[in-house]
């Protein structure tokens, strides 16, 4: 159990859960699976934001769960991994087309501007509007390898993209505060998901969006603690189902 609660600290399954989700994606849009690059790259940038977020938390706001304690206490080990993501993006560099590495460099200068406005206190004065900024900054990463290869983006793939805007912010509302307004994207969500599910005519694109949405509405009904958070990022592994669904089907 000790080693599962070590995976959560340090965000590792949010970074496989972004990773799966942009498999997932991907196949579902392009017809083939990513490249290990594109992958790795979104593992790097993922795993290293979430270290540097939780360092900046920690230098604004006193520790407030054990995720944060745990960045408090084990300085090193967050130190090395921050090192190793550094370097996993470094290598990925050299394996990118120029059309990703331009987004890439456009999200990075958004992110300089997210963490500015963090430690400006910005983002207090606004209920979910940080939670709302990461989500967006998240889904648009995960497409990021999508959006570099398309010439006119579709009104299918920007509503693929709203919909993973949409799980990402309950799931950084959820743990933020439990009120009106996430009873309202809730309601939003589950809309806007049916009506995804009948513009693209197959159910089976939408049903980790579903399941993931799902597992959220459940830990907000039975209550929240340590182990629904550890659920809830596990949630974002539901794109195993569409790509275990692709494999049996052929």
């Amino acid at each position: 159990m000790r080693w599962i609660k070590w995976v959560h600290f340090l965000s590792l399954d949010v970074v496989l859960g972004a990773v799966l989700y942009q498999c997932f994606l991907y196949t579902s849009i392009m017809n083939r699976w990513p490249e290990l690059s594109f992958m790795s790259a979104l593992a790097a940038a993922v795993g290293f934001i979430y270290v540097v977020d939780r360092w900046l938390d920690n230098r604004l706001h006193a520790p407030a769960d054990e995720r944060h304690l745990f960045f408090n206490t084990h300085r090193l080990l967050t130190v090395f991994l921050a090192i190793f993501w550094v370097f996993l993006g470094g290598w990925t560099l050299f394996d990118l087309p120029i059309s990703l590495l331009r987004i890439s460099g456009i999200l990075a200068l958004f992110m300089l501007l997210y963490w500015w406005a963090w430690s400006q206190s910005w983002f207090s004065k606004r209920h979910g509007l940080k939670e709302f900024c990461t989500s967006v900054l998240y889904a648009s990463g995960i497409f990021a390898p999508i959006f570099a290869q398309m010439e006119e983006l579709s009104p299918s793939i920007l509503f693929l993209w709203g919909a993973l805007v949409l799980i990402a912010f309950q799931n950084l509302y959820l743990f933020t505060r439990v009120d009106v307004l996430l009873r309202i994207v809730e309601i939003f969500t589950l809309l806007y998901l049916i009506y995804l599910a009948i513009y693209l005519q197959d159910f089976m694109r939408v049903v980790p969006f579903f399941v993931t949405f799902g597992i959220h509405v459940v830990l907000r009904v039975r209550g929240l603690n340590l182990r629904s958070a550890m659920t809830a990022e596990m949630a974002f592994f539901s794109p195993l189902l569409y790509l275990m669904y692709g494999i049996i089907s052929k």
